[in-house]
């Protein structure tokens, strides 16, 4: 099984304090009022549990990308 990399962009600034409740999510940048978060997976069903627990936070998902391999956002774009 491969572990695929994504990145998401939230709606709002969290920051350090927010890093238990975001796991395996990682916050790579913060950028005019958005978070970019970046997290590693090795299922769709464990992206998708991340991506309802950030929905029932009430935290609103921008956007989704799966990174291609051996590329690194690094924050923002």
């Amino acid at each position: 099984m491969s572990i695929e990399t994504y990145y998401i962009r939230i709606k709002g600034e969290i920051d350090e304090l927010w890093a238990d409740f975001i796991a395996p999510l990682v916050i790579t940048g913060i950028d005019r009022g958005e978070t970019v978060l970046e997290g590693e997976f090795e299922d769709q069903a464990r992206l998708h549990k991340s991506l309802e627990k950030l929905s029932s936070a009430n935290i609103r998902v921008i956007s989704v990308r799966e990174l291609a391999e051996g590329e690194k956002q690094g924050g923002v774009e």
